[in-house]
């Protein structure tokens, strides 16, 4: 068996070419005394994302192919915050990744001259059904004014639409044939509360979108097995049936606030990602997630900008690997308390968001690191700290703060 740490460095930087996560990077280079000591001869990092951040800073072409350009300039231009990258070893390697980055993607107009354009689809917005007609046959996204409530006619909607979305104020009843049969999505807007009767949604649809979702007496909302992204971006009394979900979906958003612990059986079995906002802003529950609440198959977890609770420790799936929080999570939940398998923390507010990379070194060390490089060690002891009452509290881990500063 070929030993890796024996590996020429030509061979090495090869194997790197093909570890996305600057993160991993960093790990594959501590796996031995070999690998460690000679990284800055194989070792290079993935900086296009720092690169893009800086785009300006950067962006001086006439600077980089001329004679005066070195070392040096890159490393003026990139303000290396030592207060923040525990990792220091590393930092030559990062400044040699920025300078081979930029030499790379030099060309005769300069930096960044090749960009990936967008694929742009054809829609159209419709006021009034009399203009369904008038579709062209090339459109198949097709989007309905606000303010447009009228009863749609079988077949009425040309059979190449792929993707509609209504207005907030629609609230007409859909009967089977009212949608063409290629739907492959819908988005239902904030008045609209009837019902879904079996055939009304065709079954190629693949991603649903209920603005509201009120559950009335009379109310029936069949899915079809063929939808695998739903999402309910509102609910009244979060009276929405576990049975109204069906087990072909993988996607599921529930994007608005539960008050009460998320229901046992809600989430269906085969759901891998979840987006879930619970707060106790009324404080009638302190444990929002009961074990067994959320299935196992989970790998991706969203709990909103708002979340501030703590977590019992087995109320996540152990097979967890990114998870969404806001920044308050970490003033009552130790990171290293979290599952061994999230490999990426991302901490959201209500604009924006931010990515970690997270790394378990040992039971009470991991490394994290972000998207412009900057990161370090963390251990228990970092974690805990004492205020001016001498009480031991649990905060956010500094290094976090340091990076949600930086922002």
């Amino acid at each position: 068996m070929m030993n890796l740490t024996n590996l020429s460095h030509l061979l090495l930087s090869h194997i790197i070419s093909f570890i996305e996560s600057n993160i991993d990077r960093v790990c594959f280079a501590l796996v031995s005394k070999r690998l460690y000591y000679e990284r800055s001869k194989y070792l290079y990092f993935n900086v296009k994302h720092l690169y893009k951040n800086h785009q300006q800073q950067y962006q001086q072409p006439q600077s980089i192919s001329s004679p005066s350009y070195s070392h040096s300039n890159s490393t003026n231009k990139w303000k290396l915050k030592s207060s923040l990258f525990k990792l220091q070893s590393f930092q030559p390697i990062i400044i040699k990744s920025i300078d081979k980055y930029i030499l790379d993607n030099l060309s005769s107009n300069g930096l960044f001259s090749k960009f990936e354009n967008e694929q742009r689809h054809q829609s159209i917005i419709i006021r009034n059904t009399s203009e369904l007609s008038t579709i062209p046959n090339n459109v198949t996204h097709l989007m309905f004014f606000n303010t447009f409530n009228q009863s749609i006619q079988a077949s009425a909607i040309p059979d190449h639409i792929l993707h509609i979305s209504f207005g907030e104020k629609f609230n007409k009843q859909l009967r089977p044939g009212c949608l063409p049969p290629r739907l492959e999505s819908l988005y239902l807007g904030w008045a609209f509360n009837q019902s879904l009767g079996e055939g009304v949604l065709p079954p190629t649809l693949k991603q649903l979108t209920m603005a509201s979702f009120k559950s009335l007496p009379s109310r029936q909302i069949v899915i079809p097995s063929s939808v695998t992204h739903l999402a309910f971006e509102d609910a009244f009394e979060q009276t929405i049936p576990s049975s109204s979900i069906p087990t072909s979906v993988k996607h599921l958003s529930f994007n608005y606030a539960f008050t009460e612990p998320l229901p046992i059986g809600l989430v269906p079995s085969t759901v891998t990602h979840l987006a879930i906002y619970l707060t106790n802003y009324d404080r009638k529950t302190d444990n929002p997630l009961p074990k067994h609440a959320l299935p196992e198959g989970v790998v991706e977890l969203d709990l909103g900008s708002r979340f501030d609770m703590i977590l019992q420790r087995d109320s996540l799936p152990l097979n967890l690997e990114i998870l969404k929080v806001p920044s308050s999570f970490f003033k009552k939940n130790n990171i290293l308390q979290l599952p061994a398998s999230i490999n990426t923390v991302v901490i959201e507010s209500q604009t924006n968001s931010y990515t970690i990379g997270v790394r378990r070194i040992s039971n009470n060390q991991i490394i994290i690191l972000d998207e412009s490089l900057h990161g370090g060690y963390i251990t228990d002891d970092s974690l805990t700290t004492t205020t001016n009452d001498n009480n031991h509290k649990q905060l956010i881990p500094l290094l976090f703060n340091k990076l949600l500063r930086k922002k």
